[in-house]
Order: C-alpha cells, then sequence, then structure tokens
C-alpha cells in the first residue's frame, strides 16, 4: 500500500471497455500517499479475537490523492 495504485477507467456506459480490447482501457493515473506528517500506512493489529476460530484480524489505514485534469473544452 506505499506505493502508487493505478486507477483504470472501464467505465459504465456502452462502448466505454470492450472486455479483452486493451485499447477501450483509459489509464486516468496513480493514487500516490497523500504528503504531510501522517502520510505512512498505519497497521493495527488486534490477533485473534476469538478463542473458537482462529482467525487474526488486522486494520490497515492509509490516506492517499491523486491529482484529476479535465482536458474537455467547453
Amino acid at each position: 500500500m506505499s506505493e502508487p495504485i493505478p486507477v483504470w477507467n472501464f467505465g459504465g456506459e456502452p462502448g466505454d471497455y470492450v472486455e479483452g480490447d486493451e485499447d477501450t482501457q483509459v489509464f486516468i493515473g496513480c493514487l500516490t500517499l497523500r504528503p504531510g506528517k501522517n502520510e505512512s500506512v498505519r497497521v493495527m493489529n488486534f490477533g485473534q479475537l476469538d478463542k473458537v476460530d482462529k482467525i487474526k484480524q488486522t486494520e490497515i489505514d492509509a490516506r492517499y490523492t491523486m491529482d484529476l485534469v479535465n482536458n474537455e473544452s467547453s
């Protein structure tokens, strides 16, 4: 979660995305960790919550940002 996360628009309208046709995928940008003192990824381990079910619980918290630019002319 500390690396940039690529974001693609697969669209919700007819013709936006055709499965199997990579030319119809539109790369929008990358989510990057927000700058500042709280930019790090926080991991909180809660351990095993139930004595019967041996499942451990962990929470990961991070804040991301992405700048978007509208290139359409009015």
